[in-house]
């Protein structure tokens, strides 16, 4: 798959689809802006958002239009992508779909956590999810509490995914986003050699097997600090993917005594040497960041492969992310350094 000839074409595509993306200098002007009709009015003057955004008046719509459409504009590129694709991209592309449901299902997890009800959140995408999901968009917007969002999900892939973790105190939205996160990339670790072969199987494999050491990491350590669990409810609750960290490695973190020697530990391993700004203080933060350097990395060397179909929908993502995190600070009036200092975080 991983070839001039079956990706030129797709290539050229992605690479104006980037030359669309926000640059580091318009993040910096949208943190100047004050009201949530400024910001739509920026976007659609930009030609990614201009469709989407364009009917919507900017000085009597609501946040959260804006930040339904902003998701919509996601799959509106995947179907894009999907169309231009030859049969085995759309192969990979179908399987990718997933991180689409699991995008849906946080977002659900954010409103249910907060008891509100989402019928227009739903309501964008219900005719995308019922041509191309076995979710019921339905049963998920009438969920408004977390008990209520676990039940609309069984019979589903997702629902042992979430249930499992009702049952233990203290479960944070994190980790609730963190458990869905695994259960994706493992299930796509797993399938990746019935994909592609060769320059795309390696790409792929070293995006999706980064991301599950970071997710194993981020889960041990927040299992120590903030849940005291054993040792063996660690184990029951990670990732069965390993990539640079070794069985070892995860073995004496997940029995390290406390976070001290968990930091000790952690700085033995192939990411602390190779990041070396990774500590315990910035797990989440070097998350983002390592996973971001390392499809960079890939795309960079593999140009014409599968790596530029998934680094592209990655940023695309990480941007409508970092757009709905301005939208929210600029609801709560906060100062513009503020507002770009949070949004770089992500």
């Amino acid at each position: 798959m991983g070839s001039l000839l079956a990706y030129s074409g797709l290539t050229t595509k992605l690479r104006a689809m980037e030359s669309q993306l926000i640059t580091d200098a318009e993040y910096h002007q949208i943190s100047e802006l004050v009201t949530v009709g400024e910001v739509l009015a920026f976007l659609k003057k930009r030609p990614s958002y201009a469709e989407i955004l364009g009917p919507l008046d900017e000085y009597n719509t609501r946040r959260g239009q804006v930040e339904s459409l902003l998701n919509y504009s996601l799959y509106d590129d995947f179907m894009r992508i999907y169309r231009f694709a030859s049969q085995d991209q759309r192969r990979f592309m179908e399987l990718y779909f997933k991180k689409y449901e699991v995008s849906l299902l946080k977002r659900c997890l954010r409103l249910a956590l907060d008891h509100r009800a989402h019928n227009f959140e739903l309501a964008e995408f219900a005719d995308f999810f019922r041509k191309h999901s076995q979710l019921d968009t339905d049963k998920l917007a009438a969920a408004d509490h977390m008990e209520a969002l676990v039940e609309a999900l069984r019979g589903t892939e997702y629902y042992p995914v979430l249930q499992k973790l009702t049952e233990k105190p203290g479960i944070t939205l994190f980790d609730y986003e963190m458990a869905l996160d695994m259960h994706y990339f493992s299930q796509m670790w797993q399938l990746r050699d019935t994909l592609c072969k060769g320059k795309d199987l390696k790409s792929l494999s070293s995006a999706w097997g980064a991301k599950c050491d970071m997710i194993n990491l981020n889960w041990i350590y927040r299992s120590k600090r903030y849940y005291q669990l054993s040792p063996a409810d660690i184990y029951a609750l990670l990732s069965p993917v390993r990539y640079k960290l070794s069985r070892q490695d995860l073995i004496r973190l997940t029995e390290a005594s406390g976070e001290e020697e968990f930091a000790r530990i952690l700085e033995g391993t192939w990411y602390a040497k190779r990041f070396k700004a990774l500590s315990v203080d910035n797990l989440e933060e070097m998350y983002i960041q390592i996973l971001g350097e390392t499809l960079r990395k890939e795309s960079r060397d593999n140009p014409y492969s599968v790596i530029m179909i998934y680094s592209y929908l990655y940023r695309k993502k990480h941007e409508v992310d970092r757009l709905t995190t301005a939208l929210e600070c600029i609801r709560y009036g906060l100062a513009s350094d503020v507002i770009l200092q949070t949004i770089q975080k992500q």
